[in-house]
C-alpha cells in the first residue's frame, strides 16, 4: 500500500511540473506572437496580410500632399489599422497615398493606375518599393510628377515610421535607374 501511494505521489508531481512548463510554454508563445515584427525583416511571407486581420485598431496617420491653392506639401489625415505586423502598416501607409485625393484644394501627385506590386525591406534596413505602372501611363508621366510622386512616398513613409531611413523604388520588378519621367532614383532616399 505504502509503494502505491508513493507512486502516486511521484504521479503526482509530475504532473504538476509538466503543466507549468506546458502552462509556461504557452505563456511565452503568446508574449512572443503578440509582439509586432520587427522593422528590419526581409521576409515577404506577410505581404498584405492585414486585409484578413480583424485584431487591428484604427490608428490615424498623415499622408504627404500638395495644396493645390499654396503650392506647397502638408498634411491630410487618414486611418488605418494597425497590424501585428509592421510591414502591414507600411503596405496600408502606401496605398493610402496611392489612392489619394485628386480633386479639391489637398491632392496627392498620383496618377490613377500607379499600383504597389510588393515592399520589403533589405539587410541594411533600406526599405523596397515595387510600382507597378502601365505602359500606357509611362508616356504621362513625366520629371517633375516622378519627383512628386518619389518625395510624397518618401516623405510620407518617413513621417509616419521614424526608424525608415532609406526607401528604393523598383519599378515592374526590376531595379531601374530612372523612374518613368527620367527622375534618377539609383540612389536610396
Amino acid at each position: 500500500m505504502e509503494i502505491i501511494k508513493k507512486n502516486q505521489v511521484k504521479v503526482g508531481i509530475i504532473i504538476i511540473i509538466l503543466t507549468i512548463a506546458v502552462v509556461g510554454v504557452m505563456f511565452f508563445l503568446k508574449i512572443g506572437n503578440s509582439r509586432k515584427a520587427p522593422l528590419k525583416t526581409t521576409s515577404r511571407e506577410h505581404k498584405f496580410m492585414w486585409i484578413g486581420e480583424n485584431n487591428g485598431h484604427p490608428e490615424r496617420i498623415y499622408i504627404k500632399a500638395i495644396n493645390i491653392q499654396k503650392y506647397q506639401w502638408t498634411n491630410y489625415k487618414e486611418i488605418i489599422y494597425k497590424s501585428t505586423h509592421r510591414i502591414n502598416s507600411i503596405a496600408q501607409v502606401v496605398i493610402c497615398f496611392l489612392k489619394g485625393p485628386r480633386q479639391g484644394p489637398i491632392q496627392v501627385p498620383v496618377p490613377r493606375g500607379l499600383k504597389l506590386n510588393d515592399l520589403y525591406f533589405l539587410s541594411n534596413g533600406a526599405l523596397v518599393l515595387d510600382f507597378r505602372i502601365p505602359e500606357q501611363l509611362r508616356s504621362h508621366i513625366g520629371l517633375w510628377e516622378s519627383f512628386l510622386i518619389t518625395q510624397g512616398i518618401t516623405m510620407t513613409l518617413k513621417q509616419n515610421f521614424k526608424a525608415i531611413k532609406k526607401v528604393r523604388f523598383l519599378v515592374n520588378g526590376k531595379l531601374t535607374n530612372t523612374f518613368p519621367g527620367h527622375y534618377v532614383i539609383k540612389t536610396s532616399f
